[in-house]
């Protein structure tokens, strides 16, 4: 993040950060941002990644994150239940376990899945795969098996371009989320009130309050932000 990054930020009124990314990530790119309570959970990003020996991402990749982004998402869900502020969340690559948290956000807001996965592919055109993350040098890649992935990952063609959330057929990878959920949970429902979210009243017409979709929104623009 650039300082111009970092005062857009300061900015926005925050009360809360929550840093989805692993106890490695943090490590390589330590937040910049101070004066705003930040709260993060120790996770290996090899241990979500399983038998995977590289980077990759999909459907199978979007299975763990119920399981691992569960304790992140009780924060979430426990600040916006006692209305605390604005708050604001971040990956690494703003788009992956970014899009899975707000997936759940709007879920709970009842917004449809068809519209959610429509607002996470918004998500695209708003990265900046140059910037994800600062680049690692060879002894930085050294320290650990994540960074030199990073690194590995940093010099690849494919990554220099930002890919849209999906399949190579078309199938969102917030699918593989979502199956998961319904699998262990059965419901999105069932599983976000494992995490502290309670049904206080809210209409599914709530979506209808939503920043329209397809406008770039206030969350959107915080992504972008918090992805530089």
């Amino acid at each position: 993040m650039t300082d111009a990054d970092v005062a857009k930020v300061k900015e926005l009124g925050l009360t809360d950060m929550i840093d989805l990314r692993s106890s490695e990530e943090r490590v390589i790119a330590p937040t910049r941002i101070t004066g705003i309570r930040y709260s993060a959970i120790n996770y290996s990003m090899l241990t979500m990644m399983g038998d995977r020996r590289a980077l990759t991402n999909g459907c199978s990749l979007y299975h763990n994150f119920p399981a691992f982004l569960a304790p992140q998402l009780r924060i979430v869900f426990d600040d916006l239940i006692r209305k605390r502020g604005p708050i604001a969340y971040n990956c690494s690559a703003g788009q992956d376990r970014t899009g899975f948290a707000t997936a759940m956000v709007l879920s709970a807001l009842g917004v449809p899945r068809a519209t959610i996965v429509e607002n996470d592919h918004l998500s695209t055109g708003y990265r900046r795969p140059e910037n994800k993350p600062p680049p690692i040098d060879d002894a930085t890649a050294k320290t650990s098996p994540v960074a030199g992935m990073f690194a590995g990952l940093q010099k690849s063609p494919m990554a220099k371009v930002a890919q849209p959330p999906m399949e190579a057929d078309g199938l969102p990878y917030l699918a593989g989320a979502f199956a998961e959920i319904d699998r262990r949970r059965g419901s999105v429902e069932a599983y976000l009130k494992k995490r502290g979210w309670r049904d206080q009243g809210r209409s599914r017409p709530a979506a209808r309050n939503l920043p329209r979709i397809g406008a770039p929104s206030r969350l959107h623009l915080c992504r972008r932000a918090l992805a530089r």
